[in-house]
């Protein structure tokens, strides 16, 4: 939370666009490497500085992410393209995962 102005600041100057693909690159490449290192994880020190290595990744995202769809969408049509894209990512997503795990 106290990183979020900082990467605010930092999306201003490098452009919200390249913000969002540090954030898809970064993530892409680290989830799995800092899960698999987790998952082996004997020291607390070390697994909560992976963790906050997480967070940073995704501040690139959080620390954009409303000023971006403010920017996308017309005034018009905010509320149905991020309310819509909410619900069919959810409906698709967040709806098939209880048949996948039951399985």
């Amino acid at each position: 939370m106290l990183m979020l102005p900082f990467f605010g600041t930092l999306s201003d100057k490098i452009s919200r666009c390249n913000s969002m693909l540090c954030f898809g690159g970064l993530t892409a490449v680290m989830t799995m490497l800092i899960l698999t290192a987790l998952q082996n994880m004997n020291s607390p020190y070390v697994a909560f500085g992976l963790v906050i290595l997480a967070m940073l990744i995704v501040i690139f995202y959080t620390s954009t992410s409303g000023i971006l769809k403010t920017e996308i969408f017309l005034p018009e049509v905010r509320v149905l393209g991020v309310g819509l894209s909410y619900a069919m990512a959810n409906a698709l997503f967040g709806g098939s995962a209880y048949m996948l795990r039951s399985h």
